[in-house]
């Protein structure tokens, strides 16, 4: 006997997920009180396509940020952010960064943010943690046009120790 399967195929959950994503974003809609001038990185959904590979492999991160609209968290935390102040990273960006830590199996935030911060092993991170105009989690904000990772640039000082 034949089961039918097609409510797990990818096009069934991401139309279910599609209906939740609408009410969420109705539900929480405060605006973020930073401009997006001020942040150092900032999240939009973008609808990508999955690949599920013959082994079954696929990437998790990818899976993630294709079937959810994550900008509903910028409405959850707008109250503990004001708009004066210094440049800051998109909470979304923070967010997915966590999620993708802990979808990885990495317990250690210094392991994932060394891994953030390589080149090649954490460009997908980045680019599905930030997504306007190519911009990176790793970025020239330094005067000198440097790049500077987000753990420099995330970490105050008097928490050098974690950086080593």
């Amino acid at each position: 006997m034949i089961k039918d399967l097609s409510c797990f195929s990818l096009k069934h959950i991401f139309k279910k997920l599609n209906s939740i994503n609408i009410s969420i974003n109705l539900r929480y809609s405060s605006p973020f009180p930073k401009p997006k001038e001020q942040m150092l990185s900032w999240y939009s959904y973008v609808n990508r396509k999955v690949k599920i590979f013959s082994n079954g492999y696929f990437n998790k991160a990818r899976l993630v940020t294709s079937l959810i609209d994550f900008s509903f968290v910028r409405s959850l935390v707008a109250d503990a952010y004001s708009r004066e102040g210094g440049r800051c990273f998109d909470p979304v960006s923070l967010f997915l960064c966590d999620i993708f830590r802990f979808i990885e199996g990495l317990f250690s935030m210094k392991e994932f943010c060394n891994i953030l911060s390589h080149r090649f092993s954490g460009h997908p991170y980045r680019t599905y943690a930030v997504s306007v105009n190519n911009v990176s989690l790793v970025r020239r904000i330094s005067p000198t046009s440097e790049p500077v990772s987000v753990r420099t640039a995330i970490m105050p000082s008097s928490m050098s120790w974690w950086r080593s």
